[in-house]
């Protein structure tokens, strides 16, 4: 199973490894050993509300590729937006 993490500029990071902590148990505890995720964004690396720095494995990658998309906690506003396109 193939994860995509949508990550993106402003992103809280708690809401983030929430969610990817209890899955990256699955893998790392051997219940799913064929599980795997790539973080991706719009561009090379994002900061969150704080500021910190996070590089990213995959820039706009074609999502039809993951059987997973996640996307946490998202403020739609004029300054965020991802350009992605599933066909």
């Amino acid at each position: 199973m193939k994860i995509a993490y949508i990550l993106f500029d402003e992103i809280t990071l708690l809401d983030f490894i929430g969610f990817y902590d209890p899955i990256k148990n699955i893998k790392t505890k051997g219940y799913m050993e064929n599980l795997n995720w790539d973080l991706c964004a719009t561009k090379k690396s994002i900061k969150d509300s704080f500021g910190l720095e996070i590089i990213v494995d995959k820039i706009k990658p074609d999502l039809s590729d993951y059987d997973m998309i996640v996307v946490t906690w998202w403020i739609w506003d004029k300054r965020t937006s991802i350009q992605y396109r599933v066909h």
